[in-house]
């Protein structure tokens, strides 16, 4: 990584339909204490600024979202047979008073960041007539994975998703599309000031292996990490440069998986599973500053964070996070869930997401925290680092 200075991110690109790519903001070196897990000491003065005018300066030129259900915000509304569905009610209950596709009450992390970077929303690739990408655009898809095998289970069992190759494929399209429309170098410039998320690879530990095992635990790593390598590099050689990727949580004890268990506990061979993939996560973190100097890829330690909210949730105010805030059956397809007065004393919405309350101290912790919670420095730092 280069240290950030102080410099402007950059000039005026091109304006579009009311999308104006001008970066003013000022880069600066951030120190970000590692005061543990408390979410108090967030949102700094060098969150995005407005000008003079009053116009807001985004922190980046763009953000760009792949993964799954917990970062998907409408994408499997628009697939002909979708593996899973959020498109009905109480999904988007409270901050948006409907459904959007989200699997939360709310707003996802992904939102989150997007709010603290001072983007918009991110909207589906997928949604009809939807191109204006100048600030980010979301290729999430609940249920897809790195492996081909998830998306072939899910297909046999579900329905469609559409997997982190097929998301790569549709950003390839928006780089073209940008391009016809700005230019090489204006979109290259964008693409570089821009930060890319990657949040999978749970539907994998499940989909491609508990449910479906015809390997070993060290085999299926091993393909998973080759997997997560290939989606970076591809990301570096179409232009990006800061990405967010994210360690696999305590699966072991989201809800779903702690139905399977006797008295409802953890089931700990799931968790050691998703340990094991972390200490690979960080090889390859390190095999990559290596190998790309010049690619800033932070990972974030959603094991060690989900673990706070689950067993020590009073850190947070009333925080249950040994079952959901209601019930859901496999597919989200029937849900009877809480009222929304007792929604942020939970840390899952349903039986395998959180709640928005849990995605928003989650972000703050990505966007701010020190390296118990994100290495080798947070999204603040990222987005102002050349």
């Amino acid at each position: 990584m280069k240290a950030p200075k102080r410099a402007t991110l950059g000039s005026k690109l091109e304006s579009h339909a009311g999308a104006d790519l001008e970066d003013s903001f000022h880069c600066q070196l951030l120190t970000s204490p590692d005061v543990g897990w408390n979410c108090e000491y967030q949102f700094r003065a060098f969150f995005p600024v407005c000008d003079a005018n009053g116009v807001l300066r985004p922190l980046v030129s763009a953000l760009f979202c792949f993964g799954d259900s917990t970062a998907d915000t409408g994408t499997n509304t628009y697939l002909t047979s979708p593996a899973f569905l959020a498109n009905f009610s109480p999904y988007g209950e409270t901050f948006f008073n409907k459904p959007t596709g989200r699997f939360c009450d709310g707003r996802l992390f992904v939102d989150f960041l997007a709010q603290q970077l001072g983007l918009p929303l991110l909207r589906p690739f997928l949604e009809p007539g939807f191109n204006n990408y100048y600030r980010g655009v979301n290729f999430a898809s609940a249920g897809s994975g790195f492996l081909p095998s998830t998306k072939t289970f899910l297909a046999g069992t579900l329905g469609t998703v559409v997997n982190i190759q097929e998301q790569l494929q549709q950003f390839m399209q928006v780089k073209a599309n940008l391009e016809s429309r700005m230019g090489l170098k204006d979109t290259s410039f964008l693409l570089k000031r821009s930060i890319y998320l990657v949040s999978s690879a749970s539907n994998d530990a499940i989909y491609s292996f508990l449910l479906n095992q015809t390997t070993t635990p060290e085999d299926f790593i091993s393909r998973l990490i080759v997997e997560i390598g290939n989606t970076y590099v591809a990301l570096y050689n179409l232009g990006a440069r800061k990405v967010i990727g994210t360690a696999l949580g305590p699966i072991g004890c989201i809800p779903s998986i702690r139905g399977l268990s006797a008295g409802g506990s953890c089931l700990a061979t799931v968790n050691d599973l998703a340990l094991a993939f972390n200490v690979q996560l960080d090889a390859l973190q390190a095999r990559l500053k290596e190998q790309l100097p010049d690619f800033n890829l932070i990972i974030a330690n959603n094991y060690d964070i989900f673990n706070e909210f689950i067993f020590n949730g009073t850190s947070f105010g009333p925080f249950n996070g040994a079952i959901q805030c209601g019930t859901t059956n496999s597919n989200f397809n029937s849900t009877t869930l809480c009222s929304k007065a007792q929604l942020s004393k939970y840390v899952f919405f349903d039986n395998n997401h959180p709640t928005e309350k849990t995605y928003g101290l989650l972000a703050q912790m990505f966007m701010t925290g020190g390296a118990k919670v994100v290495k080798p420095f947070n999204v603040s730092t990222l987005a102002l680092c050349d």
